[in-house]
């Protein structure tokens, strides 16, 4: 997302950066969209500083036993190399 590529799949550049710009001061309230509404760097549930105790971010992710289930949570993500889901 902060960039955009240019050039052909197997031999391009990334730039042209876009600039961010904040519509809010925290994501609190707003962690669920997919976005990084106050351009700290970080979106939803990994912006723990905002969303941490935000009921959408609050998922045991140990309870989902396949990838999609697990990667459909906001605060789970899975791991590849232990086939387990985990919090983010």
């Amino acid at each position: 997302p902060s960039c955009e590529w240019s050039g052909s799949p197997k031999s391009g550049t990334c730039g042209g950066a876009a600039v961010c710009e904040p519509t809010t001061t925290d994501e609190v309230g707003l962690c669920t969209d997919g976005l990084d509404n106050d351009c700290d760097g970080v979106t939803d549930c990994a912006d723990t500083a905002d969303c941490g105790t935000d009921p959408a971010c609050q998922a045991d992710c140990s309870a989902f036993i396949n990838r999609s289930d697990c990667n459909a949570q906001p605060a789970c993500t899975w791991s590849g190399t232990d086939k387990e889901c985990a919090s983010i």
